[in-house]
């Protein structure tokens, strides 16, 4: 007999190791509350997600982690749960103790004993990066409807007024035109965020000087500036360092930095392209400020002007056309050189001024 119990005893202990080993090491927060839903157990991941203490944990109950807009959600499945005797599962959203909301996925499961309840197993999985997955996703679905509807009725409307007006139809296809190329931007564009973010673009790295990059880009530029009464200069230092590079990506982000500062420069207006250095700490970087006397970025919008799609309040008032894509391509063509663009100063008195940075070797 007493060797049973020494059986039995060490099948238990056995037991409470595995659980203790899988509280341990599970990536998921996993809870053990009362019945009143105060927290009883708990697992590291559940502290390290919630950043609260060993000591604070058991004087707080498992609803004071949960905003208010899900309180009614959460208990609709506690009181299913325990009623059916079945485990559920609820998305929420609660929030740490340094504040920050965190959206999970609960798994609830209620342990009875003798048809009452003492307690219930919470797993809460983290799901807030897939949260913002899918609204990433449903924006840019949005977005690029809203995008694409333009032109298409455009072309739609101007068709139709070449049947009805033939007389007219040298004006008509000038229009068709121009939507026409409209429309291409938009899905290269696409095409060209996409491929950024499947990593389908590598950089073909190979010695280059920015400087030099930005003259012959600024020559070419100088006609279409004429015509718009704007003012190109490149002021440069006497020795600018070789970069690694790839010549046709950075051609593309001094091109949407120069074309944004001519869409938004009035005639009489000047665009200089400058040369810079910084050194941060052992690195040093070589960088091109762009800088306009246009009518500048409103400064509650410049936190999100590298946000796909976003177009500014002065887009929307001059009609410039545009997909709210161009810094974002931008950004992500500096990323892939391991460098960043700064918007170093916009008003309406000053001016825009970007600079592009890239690492010295």
């Amino acid at each position: 007999m007493a060797k049973a119990d020494d059986t039995r005893t060490q099948e238990l202990q056995h037991s409470t190791d595995t659980i203790r080993a899988i509280l341990r090491n599970s990536p998921d927060a996993i809870l053990v509350l009362n019945a009143d839903q105060s927290i009883r157990h708990w697992n590291a991941a559940f502290r390290h997600l919630f950043a609260y203490t060993r000591e604070e944990i058991p004087r707080i109950r498992f609803f004071d982690l949960v905003t208010k807009t899900d309180h009614d959600k959460l208990e609709q499945a506690l009181e299913t749960a325990v009623s059916t005797h079945t485990p559920r599962r609820v998305e929420i959203t609660t929030q740490s103790k340094n504040g920050r909301f965190i959206e999970v996925n609960v798994a609830l499961a209620p342990i009875q004993e003798n048809d009452t309840l003492t307690g219930i197993v919470c797993s809460l999985h983290d799901i807030s990066q897939l949260k913002e997955v899918e609204r990433l996703k449903d924006n840019f679905v949005s977005n690029v409807s809203h995008e694409l509807r333009t032109p298409i009725t455009n072309l739609r409307l101007h068709y139709d007024l070449i049947q009805l007006n033939p007389q007219k139809q040298d004006v008509y296809l000038a229009r068709l035109g121009r939507e026409i190329d409209r429309l291409n931007n938009i899905i290269e564009d696409l095409l060209h965020i996409s491929r950024l973010d499947q990593k389908r673009i590598k950089p073909i790295l190979a010695a280059l000087n920015l400087s030099a990059l930005a003259a012959q880009h600024l020559d070419d530029r100088q006609s279409s500036a004429a015509n718009k009464q704007i003012t190109l200069t490149l002021a440069k230092e006497p020795i600018v360092p070789t970069i690694q590079g790839d010549a046709r990506l950075l051609e593309q982000v001094i091109s949407i930095l120069l074309t944004n500062a001519m869409a938004y420069t009035p005639a009489g207006g000047e665009i200089r392209l400058i040369s810079r250095f910084k050194q941060e700490g052992t690195q040093k970087w070589v960088g091109l400020a762009i800088s306009d006397t246009g009518v500048g970025i409103l400064e509650n919008e410049q936190s999100q002007i590298f946000t796909r799609f976003f177009r500014g309040q002065s887009a929307i008032e001059t009609g410039e056309p545009g997909t709210g894509l161009g810094l974002a391509i931008a950004q992500e063509i500096m990323n892939l050189h391991q460098g960043y663009i700064e918007l170093a100063q916009s008003s309406p008195e000053n001016g825009t001024t970007f600079i592009m940075w890239l690492p010295i070797p």
